[in-house]
């Protein structure tokens, strides 16, 4: 396929007034199996070129004109395009076998069996030398240990190289490589991609950045060559579909992939040694409560500080979420790997479970040890008021991860919302003495409504003996004192507990909405 582009020009913003030029009327081509290798100094906007040419940069400052095979970009087209970053963007959790398995269910055509994928897969890895590490993470190279860095390109290539794209465009593929594996990169440009004779294997490598000597004889050597067919089991070329697979195939194979992902983080040892330090303190500060007057507003403040610590736990624990995976699943989504709702659904259903093991282990401690009231359907309906907490605190997480996809704003707007929902709460103020403005702003509180429903869980038929030193709550002398007398003092929303409940999974579905709208928006993934 024959790749043109014509006065390319590319400036960015530098200043209030001034702009710098990135690219400035580049006009190129590369012809059907031709090797072309772009050289240049540091910063001189190679990469940037690239990501022209691959249909990666959207920007109203990307002027000129790109054609793949006499036809502008289009989805259609991105399909046909292979990239391998400059930076390996691959999960760290994952093995070698099984992120390339990954990218083989997703982007392969379902027409092959998994039979077929399978030796697919194990031939690219013993091409690109592969196979003695297949049951190795990938790592990140900080802070999870894995494969070499060398290592890790080659299985940024054959990725790549796995699903035979017309075009493959590669920035930087053998930095870091020795001379003998950059080489046996290069040359399978040649051996790697053959496909049906009659219909093409036919591909541009670009941005190959290696020593010019080595340059040389590889690019005279492959330029103009048809390829021979070397796996003819390999892949349809029917590639009229938007994805090759199915929707069912995609969420499936995202779900198994966030499962594995998640190897190594669902026990960690400074996360159990918090939730267990909290958990404990629970347990001393409010242990065996009797249900006497004295113990009900440390029944209140109990119930309320285990809704804000598990509230302000969980938004903080997802607010990195989508800002570390968006350039993963942004290099993905723009290869036409997957919907964006297959990896947004997944996502969710795998984590729920995972988040939800700290929450039961405070929950089931924390109740009976502290004295809350021992009817066990009552326990039951704690934890469901709990469990729906965290849920909804963490999409509110993930809204405020996918609206700036940058930790530090995420952290910031999630703990703006978070706090004012702890201050409309109704704890540390009457809501009975709200103002106009504050009586409407308070049902913007999820923790209104999770404290309210637990509150009234505690309350709902209990009675508590009267103390010798009568307090507010006594009336007339009237005891014992019953939920009617507390809820006077401790104001709830009056809709009962499945009201108040309902109203936090509303905003549960409403910020897991707005996580998926903002994601769609910003054209990130």
């Amino acid at each position: 396929m024959d790749v043109e582009f014509k006065d390319l020009r590319y400036s960015v913003k530098t200043g209030r007034r001034q702009r710098k030029d990135i690219l400035n009327g580049i006009t190129g081509f590369s012809r059907t199996g031709e090797v072309l290798a772009i050289m240049g100094p540091s910063g001189g906007g190679k990469t940037s070129l690239l990501n022209i040419l691959a249909g990666r940069m959207y920007s109203k400052d990307v002027q000129g004109y790109t054609s793949y095979g006499g036809e502008e970009y289009s989805k259609k087209t991105r399909r046909q395009l292979g990239f391998v970053t400059q930076e390996d963007l691959m999960f760290a959790n994952l093995t070698v076998m099984e992120s390339l398995m990954c990218t083989a269910n997703l982007r392969l055509p379902s027409s092959l069996s998994k039979a077929e994928k399978v030796e697919r897969v194990e031939q690219v890895m013993a091409d690109l030398k592969l196979r003695n590490v297949g049951d190795t993470p990938i790592g990140d190279g900080l802070f999870r240990k894995g494969v070499s860095g060398g290592e890790r390109k080659r299985v940024a290539i054959a990725n790549e190289i796995l699903v035979d794209p017309q075009i493959l465009f590669l920035d930087e593929p053998t930095s870091g490589l020795d001379s003998s594996i950059a080489f046996s990169i290069v040359n399978k440009g040649k051996d790697a991609n053959g496909t049906e004779p009659a219909e093409s294997a036919e591909m541009v490598l670009a941005a190959l950045e290696y020593k010019w000597k080595a340059a040389a004889p590889i690019s005279t050597a492959l330029a103009g060559e048809q390829y021979e067919v070397e796996n003819s089991m390999l892949v349809n070329k029917d590639r009229s579909r938007k994805y090759p697979v199915s929707w069912f195939t995609q969420f499936s194979t995202l779900f198994g992939r966030s499962i594995k992902q998640r190897r190594g983080t669902i026990i960690e040892s400074l996360a159990m040694i918090k939730y267990l330090t909290v958990t404990f303190l629970f347990c001393v500060l409010w242990f065996r409560m009797e249900p006497v007057e004295e113990s009900i507003r440390d029944r209140i403040g109990l119930l309320y500080f285990s809704a804000v610590f598990w509230a302000l736990s969980s938004v903080l624990q997802t607010v990195h979420t989508f800002s570390r995976e968006s350039s993963i699943i942004r290099k993905e989504r723009q290869s036409a790997s997957y919907m964006l709702s297959a990896y947004f659904l997944s996502k969710s259903v795998v984590d729920i479970p995972y988040d939800l093991i700290y929450p039961t282990i405070f929950g089931v401690t924390v109740y009976w040890i502290t004295g809350l009231d021992p009817y066990f359907y009552k326990f039951v309906i704690y934890m469901v008021i709990i469990f729906s907490l965290v849920i909804c605190a963490f999409s509110i997480g993930l809204a405020a991860s996918s609206a700036t996809l940058n930790i530090r704003k995420a952290i910031v707007l999630a703990s703006v919302y978070t706090m004012s929902s702890v201050l409309l709460s109704g704890f540390y103020a009457n809501t009975n003495n709200f103002g106009p403005l504050a009586n409407v702003v308070q049902y913007f509180s999820f923790l209104r409504f999770s404290y309210s429903a637990l509150v009234l869980n505690e309350t709902n038929g209990a009675t508590y003996d009267c103390s010798t030193d009568p307090t507010e709550l006594q009336e007339a002398n009237v005891c014992p004192i019953t939920q009617e007398q507390v809820l006077q003092e401790y104001p709830v929303v009056p809709i009962g507990i499945a009201g108040n409940v309902a109203i936090v999974w509303a905003f549960t579905f409403l910020y897991r909405f707005l996580a998926y709208l903002f994601l769609r928006m910003r054209r990130v993934v």
